[in-house]
Order: C-alpha cells, then structure tokens, then sequence
C-alpha cells in the first residue's frame, strides 16, 4: 500500500514539475513579440538590398505590433552581419536579410565566414527572387550571346567582364557561361557593380552581368544593350531580352531573398514572422514596387526556403571551385 501511494504521489509531482518546467517558454512565445525586433541587414543603408528591407521592416512592424528596427552591418561581403545573426539569442527578437550572396555563396569564398549556412539559422520564407542581365554598350558589335561567344572562342581570355567583386553572383554569372561554353573569359573585379557598370559604359570592358534592377533601366534608356538574361523565363520588365538558356542549353542563375533568424527558433514564432512577411508581398502595392525594381515577387515558407539553401550550396561551391577561388 505504501509503495502504491508513494509512486501516485511521486507520478503526480513529475508531472507537475514538467508542466511547470515547460509553462514559462509557452508564455514567453504566446507573448511574442513583447519588444522591438531588431532586423539586421548586412550592407550599408540605401543600397537595393536596404531600400527593400526599410519598407519589409514597416510592413512587419505593423503586422506584429512592435517596432521591426533596421540595423545595417555591413562588411565582409555581407558575412559580418550574417555571422551576427547566427550568434544570436533565437528568441524572434533578431532577425536578418538572407539571400543567395550570404547563405550560399560567400560561405564558400570568404575564408573563415563564421556561420554554416545549413546548420546556424531557421529560414523564415522567401520572398523575392532575381536574376542578372548579360549587357554590354548600346554601340558594342556584340548583338546577341552567339556573336560575344565566336569573339570569346577567336580571342580566348581576351574579352573582358566586370563584377561587382571576386565570388559575387555577377563573376559566378561569367563561370558559368564558361563552364558551359568552353570560352575563355578574363573577369575583372570590381568594389561593387556601379563601378563596374561606369567602366562598361566608358568602355574600359567589354561586357558584364548585372541585376535587371540596376542594369534594367540602363537597357531602357538606351545606354546598355542586353543581350540575354540569365533566369529560366523572359523577364517581364524586358520580355523581348531572350534568355541565355535559349543559346545556351542547361544554363539558369538565380538568386532569391528573404528571411532568417537564429537556429533554433521556437516553431511558432517562426509562423508569426513568416506569416507577417507573407503580408508584406501580400501587399498590391509592395508587389508593384518590387516588380518596378526587376524582381520577381515569390512566397516561399522556410522549409522550401531550406531547400534552396542547401541545392545553391552544392551549385555554388562547384562553380566556386572552377573559379579557383578561395577556400
């Protein structure tokens, strides 16, 4: 009788031990957000990826009401503020813009990045994605993708193109038409695409790749010929540019963006940030603005979002590898 009473006794305080053990992180996330989110970007304000976060920010805010604060951090090809993100508390009160640069590229090129992009976060959604433009100057004799790879194939290493730096997506853009191709190219990089960009419009290069949202309007104000876009379909914003897997077979570059935050985020406060980036592309408005800057708006929840992450690793460390760059 004894042994029956003290094994009740001792049942009944286990479970009131675990039920107490678990009730503060319930409440913690039912309470969520009960402060200011801090969002951090991993580049210096009014860049395209800033001017896209600010109005993110806004929306979100709203949505979750509490203040969703834009901290910029750049440096590091965008891997400093990205390593902040992995290193803190995954509580829902950090944040951070995640895109293909800095989840599955420069963890391949950056010696030391600090972060695993597979293992250091919790994907929120995605919500955009991009692709770049092939263009050189309205008055170059290139006119089409055949005519820039018979010149590359004569003169091999002798064409010039630019990037915005060593493993940005704009020089993988470049491998990967050599990879493909067979031709020799000679990439010259730069400390960011506007430089770039001035050179090919001065003609100190012969061609590069750029997004549509920077290079877009160069092409419609008549100042840059595009000869192929690199995405999977015709761009919207430039339908009549081809595609380059249409001279090209098999080839396809993409980036996208969106949201992460520290692994092991609770579950639920992972929906409610999801659900209130969701409302920001929801938004007629946002998908208008976003379209006018050449993206192509895309909700995607974290699992899909983990996907991507984990295919453009293994797609960009290859390419990486052929570059000869570094790590």
């Amino acid at each position: 009788m004894f042994a029956q009473s003290f094994l009740k006794v001792f049942s009944a305080l286990a479970g009131a031990l675990a039920i107490s053990a678990t009730a503060p992180a319930f409440s913690q996330s039912a309470a969520w957000p009960s402060k200011p989110i801090r969002f951090i970007v991993p580049f210096a304000p009014g860049g395209p990826v800033d001017n896209q976060a600010r109005p993110m920010a806004q929306r979100m805010s709203e949505v979750l009401g509490q203040p969703v604060v834009v901290e910029n951090v750049g440096g590091g090809g965008g891997t400093i503020g990205t390593q902040r993100v992995a290193r803190s508390a995954p509580d829902g009160y950090t944040i951070g813009y995640g895109y293909t640069g800095n989840l599955a590229i420069a963890p391949h090129v950056v010696p030391n990045a600090g972060y695993d992009p597979l293992k250091d976060f919790t994907p929120i959604g995605m919500h955009s994605s991009y692709e770049n433009l092939l263009v050189v100057r309205a008055d170059s004799p290139f006119t089409n993708v055949e005519s820039l790879l018979t010149a590359a194939r004569e003169r091999p290493g002798q064409l010039t193109y630019g990037s915005a730096g060593i493993g940005a997506s704009n020089h993988l853009s470049g491998e990967l038409l050599s990879k493909l191709t067979g031709a020799k190219f000679n990439h010259i990089p730069y400390r960011g695409s506007a430089p770039a960009s001035n050179d090919l419009l001065a003609g100190q290069i012969d061609f590069m790749f750029n997004t549509v949202t920077t290079g877009g309007p160069m092409v419609k104000d008549g100042r840059l010929r595009a000869l192929a876009n690199t995405g999977a379909e015709r761009h919207p914003f430039l339908p009549q540019v081809p595609t380059l897997g249409e001279t090209v077979p098999g080839y396809e570059f993409s980036g996208w963006s969106g949201l992460v935050a520290p692994a092991g985020l609770p579950p639920e406060i992972a929906k409610r940030l999801a659900d209130a980036l969701k409302a920001y592309i929801s938004d007629p408005a946002e998908i208008a603005r976003l379209e006018a800057m050449g993206e192509r708006v895309s909700f995607r929840d974290g699992t899909e979002m983990r996907r991507l992450i984990e295919r453009d690793n293994k797609v960009f460390s290859e390419l990486v590898k052929q570059a000869g760059l570094v790590k």
